[in-house]
């Protein structure tokens, strides 16, 4: 008996070991299972948008001509006005019909524009042209790859979740169409979704000096690529306050000083860095975007009073069926091409559904805990505030779109 009972506490603990390494492979196996996902992901996003890149005419996109030229200018040692002409003469591969073309674009804020003022210098036209629209491909998969990060960081007990995220992005038609071209939308999509990222770690595990200062950069990166992304200074802000607040073990007194103070600070400092590019949009055209300028200046339709337009159902269904079609050209108008908007219109009704069974679900649940069922885990506030800055943000870059256009 003796000797049995000084064995059993070696047995167990080399179950409790052999347990402990078990789970360790496990979740070493999982980890690589979601990292070869998301690897997958960005390489099909990437193959989607090269395929693209290759085989589209040069400035077949309406506005590509134009980013270029913008690109072009900035290179030169300049920031355009909506007035400058587009340099025809320096752009790769320019069309031959003589138009005069005025940069409409030079409303948008300049940093997407710096890099690649650099790649549309480097070898032939045609090169150069390919290699301008690769390098925006490449801001579009980092973006992808972020939003797999960003799904890690709100579901991580659920880390298939992330991929699921990362392959609908990637196969969502708008982000690599748009992608794939000499378009701002891949960086500021990239710029948008960091700084999502960086919020919601502060949020979830504390305001870390290097997470405040990657969600500062992000929003500033944003400001500075589109003009929607200038609300993401503001949101910067409030979330590295609401940080603070919720991890710091001070005095209440205290505590609200420090949170107060790190706002101001991670939110001052993203707005100065952008801020002077709208108020010269402002000093040119009356207004911080310029977009009621551009419209007038160059013949573009109006659109209705922004108030109106959120509060309009047909407005929202354009944004939907937006992110769904490949192309503005004037293929769009074959009918098979237009009955394919039906598809996602039933996919979001089947999500919706979807969503309604989850909450009825969760009525249940509720009832059951009532009835003496065991309770389900409370959520930390830092886990509702992060779920809250993502559903905030989209509330936001809805309404966003609607000044902006």
């Amino acid at each position: 008996m003796g000797r049995s009972a000084a064995v059993e506490p070696i047995v167990r603990e080399g179950g409790g070991e052999a347990l402990r390494g078990l789970r360790m492979r496990l979740r070493e196996r999982r980890q690589r299972g979601i990292a070869a996902g998301v690897a997958g992901t960005v390489l099909a996003f990437l193959a989607l948008t090269t395929v693209q890149a290759l085989g589209i005419a040069p400035y077949l996109p309406p506005d590509e001509l134009y980013h270029v030229g913008y690109a072009v200018v900035v290179g030169d040692g300049h920031l355009p006005t909506l007035t400058t002409p587009v340099p025809a003469g320096e752009i790769p591969l320019p069309p031959r019909d003589g138009r005069p073309r005025r940069v409409y674009t030079a409303n948008h804020p300049p940093l997407f524009y710096l890099p690649e003022s650099v790649v549309l210098r480097i070898g032939p036209p045609a090169v150069a042209l390919l290699a301008a629209r690769l390098l925006s491909a490449c801001f579009g998969a980092a973006g992808v790859l972020l939003v797999a990060w960003l799904a890690l960081v709100l579901v991580p007990g659920r880390p298939r979740v992330a991929v699921a995220a990362a392959w609908f992005v990637a196969l969502l038609p708008a982000v690599p169409h748009y992608s794939a071209f000499v378009y701002n939308d891949g960086l500021g999509f990239l710029a948008s979704t960091a700084a999502l990222v960086a919020g919601a770690l502060a949020l979830r595990r504390g305001p870390a000096w290097w997470r405040l200062l990657g969600l500062s950069a992000a929003a500033a990166a944003a400001a500075l690529t589109r003009a929607p992304g200038l609300a993401l200074t503001a949101v910067g802000g409030v979330v590295a306050a609401m940080a603070v607040w919720l991890h710091l073990q001070r005095e209440a007194g205290r505590r609200l000083l420090l949170a107060a103070g790190t706002g101001a600070l991670v939110g001052g400092t993203s707005l100065a860095s952008s801020i002077w590019f709208y108020l010269r949009n402002r000093a040119l055209y009356g207004q911080l975007t310029g977009a009621r300028y551009n419209q007038a200046l160059f013949g573009f339709p109006g659109q209705d009073h922004p108030v109106r337009l959120v509060a309009s159902p047909g407005y929202l269904l354009r944004l939907f069926d937006g992110l769904w079609v490949w192309t503005r050209f004037p293929t769009r108008q074959i009918p098979v091409q237009r009955s394919l908007v039906l598809l996602p219109r039933l996919i979001a009704l089947a999500v919706l559904a979807g969503l309604l069974v989850a909450a009825v679900r969760g009525l249940r649940r509720r009832r059951g805990r009532a009835a003496g069922w065991p309770p389900a885990p409370v959520l930390a506030p830092g886990e509702v505030a992060s779920w809250l800055l993502l559903v905030g943000w989209l509330l936001l870059a809805f309404l966003m779109v609607a000044w902006y256009d």
